[in-house]
């Protein structure tokens, strides 16, 4: 083999070697959602919301 078929028979194998090592952690699904979703927040309080109570602010003079 010439050199260059061995430097393209090597890459080759390291190419598969890493794509053998990162389908164990899961790598494979990465491209299926470019967005991460945060988890919506618990609702442990149900009682309806009351507005904050309004302060009388005095007038300015004209």
């Amino acid at each position: 083999m010439t050199p260059r078929h061995t430097k393209r028979l090597l890459l080759l194998a390291i190419a598969a070697v890493l794509l053998g090592v990162s389908a164990q952690y899961g790598f494979g699904d990465a491209w299926a959602s470019q967005y991460t979703y945060a988890f919506a927040p618990d609702k442990t309080d149900t009682s309806p919301k009351t507005p904050p109570p309004r302060i009388n602010m005095p007038e300015p003079d004209p």
